[in-house]
């Protein structure tokens, strides 16, 4: 798979030579401004309103945090209330499409030749930081906030908010990455490296 990178320019040479930070997605819910995603990889679990006349053991209210217990049915009544469910780990973000307005100020642009091969040389020269599996996919864009009656929503590290989709993402996920970020200095990566713009 070909994706593309966008930099700002102050970067674009250490991008080149291989030099990179990967990011915890926790960073990407902290981020602001147009690219900033509070719920990136998370999904936002809401109930407007629901009346539960035997409430015990509801799988729902008891990820909410209410546990019902004693003899007889208990009445429950649940309104306005939401839970973030979010995932952990770290991603490293691409566009599948060379030239977009999407990113302002991100102007170096990369294409990147086989990013199966760009994840496998990044995560061997994390040395065990990013963990040793990573998964590879396009953001599919949608509505992340769900009702609990309906099904318990679940996050995913390929799920985005539609407000998202002129970004046209594919990224590179490591499940298992626990600190904030990762810094890589792996100069095979150049192989795999074009600048485009």
């Amino acid at each position: 798979m070909i994706a593309y990178r966008y930099l700002d320019p102050r970067w674009a040479l250490d991008f080149a030579e291989g030099k990179l930070r990967i990011n915890s997605l926790d960073y990407f819910r902290r981020m602001e401004g147009p690219q900033g995603d509070a719920l990136d990889s998370a999904v936002q679990n809401t109930i407007d309103q629901a009346i539960y006349e035997d409430a015990r053991g509801d799988p729902i209210l008891e990820r909410m945090g209410i546990k019902i217990s004693g003899d007889g049915p208990a009445f429950v009544q649940v309104g306005n209330t939401s839970m973030v469910a979010a995932l952990p780990g770290a991603a490293l973000c691409f566009c599948q499409i060379g030239f977009s307005a999407a990113f302002p100020g991100k102007t170096a642009v990369f294409e990147v030749s086989d990013m199966t091969s760009f994840a496998e040389i990044a995560t061997n020269a994390a040395s065990g930081r990013l963990g040793a599996r990573f998964e590879i996919a396009k953001i599919e864009y949608a509505s992340r906030v769900f009702d609990p009656r309906k099904g318990f929503g679940s996050p995913s590290a390929f799920h985005k908010s539609i407000a998202f989709a002129s970004e046209a993402e594919v990224r590179i996920y490591w499940p298992d990455c626990t600190g904030d970020h990762v810094d890589i200095d792996a100069p095979e990566l150049s192989s795999l490296i074009a600048r485009v713009a």
